[in-house]
């Protein structure tokens, strides 16, 4: 009941005195004022028009006798519950809402020493009544109250993007602890990789080996490091962000006076917050540096036992269900996907993966085999191929490719009882064209794209089946044929 009270002692003030209305008079715009109020008002200026809205009034004022008997009536009410007690009181359960009001009463102008009473819209600023007729002239006014619950209501909405900012940093957190994790994990397994192929060479390799080792070691350092200081730039703006958030809380509880005062500085700044940025790519470990012709590399000068594959995988693009060698070469999918994160380079709609190094001149072969896979699709794709969306493995999508599935090549429109055992695609980045041979005749292409070559040009190959895909390795003498 005491607060039903309070809400109606505030809509029964007057919005100049911010006292319970007397002798209240009616404009023509629909406006209330104490008599005295609103002359008082008036004899400050020449024309006589609304304090709130400016509209021009003619004629003589209305009673509002209804208006004047509620607020005697609620005067009435305050003086028999004040005499009841405290726990009758109306002021000691309106206290706190009618505290801002008081202090507000309290203010003075200070370029006329006069109660502050409205708050001007146009310079957003508390003012006196001297102060509408004077600087504030024809601009827009309104009650104190009725500004600083529209701007708590703006300030609010800030508040939920402030929150919203929080919860992102909270999860760009999470992504990089998730991220800084997996990071050791790669460095442990390919740690463990490089030393089973370095156990393979004999004594006067080891040297190179810990070469290997250390430059592994330094990216990630590197990479943890750069991690480590996005992770602490983000506690940095989390706890900013925080102690912003906890002042706007507090300004939002403080007295109308106090919040106006204050709304102007704490909204800037509570608007210029941004959430995280987006990792950027390469955050991985760049495993296929590391491992890729890792042998080949090391043994430049001994090339007799030593394999070389033209092309590389990539498992940082790989899609989580596919399953790579240890050595990068091979592929196949599987059922489960792995615990792995879904970096911004990595394939998430099909069961798709790069090679590890991109193309923009020259020429390029490589030979891939494909004789027990049932389902597979491979060629070249550009650098900005879709990789968090659904294409289709065409040049309108950047995709330049042979396939094989029920049975039957992409090239043919009926299946085909001559199933090929290896397909050698061959990329000539300067004459713009990409050309497809197969084992049945290695010196005559069965297929040829024209491929643009505005961008990197990657080797692309699709699996959806558990059997592999396997890169072959080069034949090398003292240069690598082509």
């Amino acid at each position: 009941m005491a607060s039903s009270l309070s809400a109606l002692e505030e809509n029964l003030k007057c919005p100049i005195c911010l006292e319970l209305f007397r002798d209240p008079v009616l404009l023509h715009c629909s406006h209330s004022f104490c008599r005295t109020c609103l002359e008082s008002s008036w004899s400050l200026k020449d024309v006589r028009e609304c304090p709130l809205c400016r509209k021009t009034s003619e004629g003589s004022l209305l009673n509002i006798l209804v208006l004047k008997e509620a607020c005697d009536s609620l005067l009435e009410e305050k003086k028999r519950r004040i005499s009841a007690g405290p726990q009758g009181s109306l002021e000691s359960h309106g206290s706190q809402e009618s505290q801002g009001s008081k202090e507000s009463q309290g203010s003075q102008c200070s370029d006329h020493a006069e109660k502050l009473q409205l708050y001007c819209e146009d310079d957003q600023k508390l003012v006196c009544l001297h102060c509408v007729s004077g600087y504030h002239e024809n601009h827009s006014f309104c009650s104190i109250g009725k500004a600083a619950r529209d701007r708590r209501e703006k300030l609010k909405t800030t508040q939920e993007s402030l929150e919203e900012n929080l919860k992102a940093y909270d999860d760009f957190k999470t992504n990089c602890d998730e991220i800084t994790k997996h990071i050791k994990s790669q460095v442990q397994q390919t740690e463990d990789k490089i030393r089973v192929h370095f156990e393979k060479l004999h004594q006067f390799l080891r040297e190179e080996k810990e070469a290997r080792i250390t430059e592994l070691k330094e990216e990630e350092e590197k990479k943890i490091k750069k991690m480590e200081g996005m992770i602490a730039k983000a506690d940095k703006e989390h706890r900013t962000l925080s102690d912003l958030n906890k002042e706007v809380k507090d300004v939002l509880e403080t007295e109308d006076e106090h919040f106006l005062q204050n709304y102007e500085e704490i909204c800037k700044r509570a608007e210029c917050t941004t959430p995280p940025q987006e990792l950027e790519s390469g955050a991985l470990i760049n495993v296929a540096k590391h491992l890729g012709n890792l042998r080949y590399r090391v043994l430049e000068n001994m090339k007799d036992i030593c394999p070389y594959y033209p092309v590389i995988m990539d498992p940082n693009t790989a899609r989580k269900s596919l399953r790579l060698s240890e050595d990068l070469i091979s592929l196949s999918k599987e059922d489960l996907e792995q615990d792995i994160p879904n970096i911004q380079e990595r394939f998430t709609c099909y069961p798709i993966t790069l090679g590890s190094e991109g193309f923009s001149t020259g020429t390029h072969c490589w030979e891939v085999e494909v004789k027990d896979c049932t389902n597979w699709i491979i060629g070249v794709a550009k650098e900005s191929v879709k990789r968090k969306e659904k294409c289709s493995a065409s040049p309108d999508e950047g995709i330049w490719k042979v396939s094989f599935r029920n049975s039957i090549y992409s090239w043919q429109s009926k299946v085909c009882h001559y199933i090929f055992q290896k397909i050698k695609i061959q990329l000539n980045c300067d004459a713009g064209e990409v050309k497809f041979f197969n084992d049945h005749n290695i010196s005559w292409p069965f297929y040829t794209h024209t491929v643009k070559c505005t961008e990197k040009i990657y080797p692309f190959f699709y699996c959806a089946c558990e059997k592999q895909l396997n890169i072959l390795p080069a034949k090398v003498n003292f240069a690598i044929n082509s």
